[in-house]
């Protein structure tokens, strides 16, 4: 395969949610004619607001979103988007890591048998020890052999991810989609856990889509950036340049929001803390979000 190929390619994907608005169901375009290219073994990241499009591309991409129209290529063949998941055999080399580790492991499943289950469903070499292959993805992510026989609520969130990570990483995946995967995570362990990423991208040759709000996080761990808002890719590119040279007025107010916040809250005795209220009045203006005391309450009749 030619190394100079994208892993993964996606063109003109349209997604079309319905909801109900009083007796009839309202059209919600949560994607629209959305272009993403994701090059071999490097990390794109995708950014914007909270109902910009980001996690519903991402459940296409691992196909458990069905979409309107568009195609996707991955690992220069084509993907039947409209097939089921579990008839996709080239599905099964895209893998995810979710936001909430805890809700993504089954509390009355020991690790051991956390990593064994993928195991069932993939063509693993039965001369190899199931233990043994446990152990070596729990190397992978840094921990021991020891946590093959704990339950995931006896972890830190930091561990509870590694262990998802390393769940993630048994089907021997071509490209890992993280879906705010280090959101839930303290500062000091968000940059553990991207230094893991980081390790594993180079050692196994990974391809990792990177979901995210905080773009000091992307920042860091991604080579490419797409910044995304109401469904539509508004910029695209090489991270350093969309990130400290960007081009549209709404990818120029997430970095200004983002670059005043960081202060905020690691340096608060720098220059003073501003006023809650002015704090809250930036985010809302830069992401359109209206603040509690305009908000119009109607208590419901019964």
């Amino acid at each position: 395969m030619d190394e100079s190929q994208p892993i993964l390619q996606m063109t003109g994907i349209v997604k079309t949610f319905y909801v109900r608005n009083r007796l009839q169901r309202v059209p919600v375009r949560a994607l629209d004619d959305v272009d993403v290219v994701l090059r071999r073994g490097k990390v794109l990241g995708i950014i914007g607001e909270s109902g910009s499009g980001k996690s519903t591309l991402a459940n296409i991409i691992m196909g458990l979103e069905t979409p309107d129209a568009g195609t996707m290529l991955f690992d220069g063949a084509a993907v039947d988007l409209h097939a089921k998941r579990s008839s996709q055999r080239a599905l099964r080399a895209i893998q995810v890591v979710f936001q909430d580790p805890y809700s993504s492991l089954n509390p009355r499943m020991r690790v051991k048998a956390l990593l064994r289950e993928p195991l069932r469903h993939e063509r693993f070499d039965r001369s190899q020890d199931f233990v043994q292959r446990c152990v070596s993805l729990l190397e992978m992510v840094g921990l021991p052999a020891s946590a093959l026989e704990k339950y995931p609520h006896q972890f830190s969130g930091g561990q509870r991810q590694r262990i998802a990570i390393a769940r993630a990483l048994a089907m021997n995946p071509k490209v890992l989609v993280c879906d705010e995967a280090v959101s839930a995570l303290d500062v000091s362990i968000q940059a553990q856990i991207l230094a893991l990423l980081i390790d594993l991208k180079e050692r196994l040759g990974l391809s990792i889509v990177f979901i995210a709000h905080g773009l000091n996080a992307v920042e860091r761990i991604s080579d490419d950036v797409v910044v995304m808002n109401l469904g539509k890719v508004v910029e695209h590119g090489p991270a350093g340049v969309v990130l400290q040279n960007p081009a549209t007025d709404y990818t120029k107010k997430l970095v200004e929001i983002s670059r005043d916040i960081v202060p905020f809250t690691l340096v608060p005795g720098e220059g003073g803390v501003p006023p809650r209220t002015e704090v809250l009045a930036a985010i809302s203006e830069a992401v359109r979000v209206v603040p509690a005391s305009r908000r119009t309450w109607r208590r419901k009749k019964w």
